[in-house]
Parts: C-alpha cells; structure tokens; sequence
C-alpha cells in the first residue's frame, strides 16, 4: 500500500507496474502474498498437479491513490513448488507471431513434478527459448520458483 501511494502520486503518463510480493514463513511453510495486477502464479504440488492461484482483485500499484489492497495466505505441502512468473514468459512471440501462452506452460509444469526450483526454472526458460526460436524478446521473462522441501 505505501509503494502504492508513491507511485501513484509521482506517476506521469499512466505509469504502472504490476507486482507479486510474498512473504514465506519457514516455520509455518505458508507465503502471505500480494498480487497487483500480475500473472496468477502456480503451485506445482508433488505429485504432479498444477494449481492455479486465483486472480487477484487488487489493481495494479501506480493506478489509483488508496487502494486497500488485500493479501492471501497459502501453505506449501512437502515437495510443492510455487512458480512464479512475469507476462514475458507467456506473452513470448516465435519468428510467425505465435504466443507461447498459458496453456503450454500449464502442460509443461507438470512433468517438472519432482524437480528441483532450479530445474523448474531451467526447463520453463529454456522452453520459452525453444518457442521463441530467435524471435526479439518483446517484454522481460522473470521466473522465480519456490519449493518446499
């Protein structure tokens, strides 16, 4: 919320940026999070089921001054990975104009069960690449993989 009245006070032009904040408790083996406006992330469960964490209400930080915006809880199971990812990765072009999408992603995550965050991250980047096949980069790929051990 304070991010949010700074960048909305000094935003010229629209300006916004969409953010996924989360806190993980070690002890608890819960993340408490903020979603503004950025891609619903997915939980990667051990035995291979993908979970989709809902899209979030809040808007994105910069848009509106006091905005009350919400955090959710959720609880890593043993082996769960939380995969979280920026628009790049599923907005990603090949050379005709095809998109990478959500649902190739989704099809990938789950023969990653099992693996490391670093495998996770490895395969989803290098499936990006793979799509992409030399086309220009049109927006940043941010991954960031979380997996309770």
């Amino acid at each position: 919320t304070e991010s949010n009245e700074v960048l909305a006070k000094e935003s010229f032009d629209s300006m916004f940026v969409t953010v996924f904040y989360g806190v993980y408790d070690t002890r608890e083996a819960t993340v408490t999070y903020v979603n503004a406006g950025h891609n619903p992330p997915h939980i990667l469960h051990a035995d291979g089921k993908l979970e989709t964490l809902p899209v979030s209400e809040n808007i994105c930080m910069g848009v509106m001054e006091d905005f009350p915006y919400r955090a959710d809880t959720i609880r890593l199971e043993r082996g769960d990975t939380l995969v979280t990812f920026t628009d790049g990765v599923t907005e990603a072009f090949d050379m005709a104009g095809n998109i990478y999408g959500d649902r190739r992603l989704e099809e990938l995550l789950p023969t990653l069960a099992g693996k490391s965050a670093q495998e996770i991250t490895d395969a989803v980047n290098n499936d990006v690449s793979t799509h992409a096949k030399g086309a220009e980069q049109s927006d940043d790929i941010t991954i960031l993989t979380l997996r309770r051990l």
